[in-house]
């Protein structure tokens, strides 16, 4: 077993996932590490976003915020996927849906 923390790099989707958040919010990188809220120090943020290996703890809560927050295809609602309807479709004005039906 290797001595010391076990540590690996970001990906380089990753880094650029959190780039684009960072440029989508228009935050520094100081923002972007508070916005993130994460155990870890700015340095470590810094080391990530540079491709330098990263604890694997800190890597793992950076990656779970990226695929929570800032996903990398959007999530499509799965019924419409499943009817083979894959665009957003807008409800019909005056329409109202209850918990038991439309009450008539």
């Amino acid at each position: 077993m290797p001595r010391g923390r076990i540590s690996k790099p970001l990906r380089p989707d990753h880094i650029r996932r959190l780039l684009k958040v960072q440029n989508q919010h228009g935050w520094s990188r100081t923002e972007l590490k508070l916005g993130i809220g994460g155990p870890f120090k700015f340095n470590t943020l810094q080391r990530a976003i540079a491709g330098k290996p990263i604890w694997e703890m800190y890597y793992a809560y950076i990656v779970q915020w990226l695929d929570r927050y800032a996903p990398e295809k959007p999530i499509h609602d799965g019924k419409a996927s499943a009817a083979g309807d894959d665009s957003d479709a807008e409800e019909e004005a005056g329409t109202t849906r209850t918990l038991r039906g439309s009450g008539d």
